[in-house]
């Protein structure tokens, strides 16, 4: 992700979310990215530099996994 800098602040750690406030109102507001690891569900494929990186390591595990000797 590259970093942007908008009036002085490092936007890359900045998400646009909807907020439900305390009278059960919905409002957008800025928050900080939360880190990969508050999503158990999701993987980190910073690592691995690509999207189609991921998807072919991917593909490679499901034929090896079939494979049995």
């Amino acid at each position: 992700m590259a970093h942007q800098v908008e009036d002085g602040v490092d936007t890359a750690h900045l998400a646009e979310e909807v907020v439900e406030l305390a009278d059960g109102d919905a409002v957008l507001g800025m928050l900080l990215r939360r880190p990969p690891v508050s999503f158990p569900q999701l993987t980190d494929i910073t690592q691995l530099g690509s999207w189609r990186r991921f998807v072919s390591r991917e593909s490679t595990k499901d034929t090896r996994a079939e494979v049995t000797p």
